[in-house]
């Protein structure tokens, strides 16, 4: 499976699912952009924003539960690709498994 390193601001607070008294996975959306100059005029721009779903099981859903929508994260983890089928067409949708969080910046 594809890694992918991501880089961006959490969108929401955290949803997730109790089991056994756990907190075992947890989602969120990850808005992230790239910045870069302009060799022309030598302005710092802004890419389009790309939205990420974020899902994480064990110790990073319990890390992601924690921080606080607006901050800056750094995820580490795989890229999945599903299919499912709703009123008889096929849909393709991604998500970021986190395996790894890092907290950048923290909105308090």
């Amino acid at each position: 499976m594809p890694r992918i390193i991501a880089m961006g601001n959490l969108c929401y607070e955290t949803k997730s699912k109790e089991i056994n008294g756990r907190h075992d996975n947890a989602a969120n959306v990850l808005a992230s952009f790239e910045i870069y100059k302009d060799t022309k005029t030598g302005e710092i721009k802004k890419t389009k924003t790309q939205f990420l779903t974020l899902k994480a099981w064990g110790e990073q859903a319990e890390k992601l539960k924690t921080i606080s929508k607006g901050s800056l994260v750094k995820i580490n983890g795989r890229l999945i690709v599903k299919q499912s089928i709703r009123e008889g067409a096929k849909y393709n949708y991604m998500y970021v498994q986190a395996q790894h969080i890092d907290i950048l910046k923290e909105k308090k």
